[in-house]
Formats: structure tokens, C-alpha cells, sequence
């Protein structure tokens, strides 16, 4: 398992990832915070805010780092890393994604649509 860097909440010992325990609980704490509700950008603040290391370059970085934690399947266990999260934690996580990613995939389309002078056809659904 050679790597360039090693994943935030995870250190290298004998040639094999181990768990960094305090770096853990961050991780723990974020993926819980996510499943109460608590959108990523204020979880990045709050962490950014807290001067929490590795969180304390920026309040945008800290947001796009909380994001990309969120949705790294090796905090699950994947990739022979150990687990930091369970995967039924993980995947309430990953069901609550594809929403989000839909609707900035419409907002995509409809913005490739006006730049090609394309008529957006709205279909209203008629009432029973």
C-alpha cells in the first residue's frame, strides 16, 4: 500500500495504515454531525473556528476538506484501509449525495441550455 500521502486520520506503521485515534474522532465527529443534519459548510466553520490542525488553513478549505471526508469510501474500510466509520454510517451518507448532486447537475443543464439559446420544456403535472 504505497501512497504519496497518508489519508487524514490514518498513519503509516510498519508498512501498513493504522488508525490515528485522535484524528479519528474528528472523523467520527463530522460523519455524525452530517447525519444530524448539520450541512457541510457549517461543519467546516465550526472546525475552521475551532483551529482544529489540519482544518485551520481556511474556512473554505476546511469545508472542501469536510466534504471530501464525507464522501472517501476508505473511511469505511475500502482500499485495505481500516475503518473509521461503519458502512451503514457511510452509506446514510452516501444516500443523502445523489440529491444534491442531481440538483447541481439540472442547474448545469439549464445553464448549457440557455448558453446554446435552448427553450428549457417545463412539464406541469396535471391534478386528478
Amino acid at each position: 500500500m504505497a501512497s504519496d500521502r497518508i489519508p487524514y486520520g490514518y498513519r503509516m506503521e510498519k508498512g501498513n495504515y493504522m488508525i490515528d485515534h485522535d484524528e479519528a474522532k474528528i472523523i467520527r465527529a463530522i460523519f455524525t454531525m452530517k447525519t444530524e443534519g448539520i450541512g457541510v459548510y457549517a461543519i467546516g466553520k465550526a472546525l475552521f473556528e475551532q483551529q482544529v490542525p489540519f482544518f485551520s488553513d481556511s474556512r473554505e478549505k476546511a469545508i472542501k476538506k469536510v466534504s471530501a471526508i464525507l464522501y472517501k469510501p476508505i473511511y469505511a474500510g475500502e482500499k485495505g484501509y481500516p475503518a473509521i466509520v461503519s458502512r451503514e454510517l457511510f452509506d446514510c451518507i452516501m444516500k443523502q449525495k445523489p440529491s444534491a448532486f442531481r440538483r447541481k447537475q439540472k442547474r448545469s443543464i439549464q445553464r448549457n441550455c440557455r448558453r446554446s439559446s435552448m427553450n428549457i420544456v417545463r412539464i406541469k403535472r396535471s391534478k386528478p
